[in-house]
């Protein structure tokens, strides 16, 4: 699978979480969309929707990935201003009355 469809898998994860104000784990997100427990797999495609999410004027929906043992981000996710206001923003925004995501290599 390309990174962009890899992204695209994962966007819609995060559709479902942001709709039920929830978050999910790295190793958690992994094994939901058939990576194994290898979380760090997930750094490039969640790159790619961190930067679709800010070129396009979006709250940062990566936000609601978080590492197992603290509940908050990786320190990889550069678009977060303030936390808690941030994931507010996710859990509000009309995510599903957007055009569906199409990502590009």
């Amino acid at each position: 699978m390309t990174r962009p469809e890899r992204a695209m898998q994962i966007w819609q994860v995060l559709l479902g979480l942001a709709y039920n104000r929830q978050t999910i784990t790295y190793e958690t997100l992994a094994e939901l969309i058939g990576m194994g427990n290898i979380s760090v797999a997930l750094t490039q495609p969640l790159e790619l929707l961190m930067n679709y999410c800010k070129e396009n004027d979006l709250p940062p929906i990566t936000i609601l990935v978080v590492q197992k043992h603290s509940g908050i981000p990786g320190q990889g996710l550069t678009t977060i201003e303030e936390l808690n206001k941030d994931r507010e923003k996710v859990f509000n925004y009309e995510w599903f009355k957007l055009k569906p995501l199409s990502l590009n290599d």
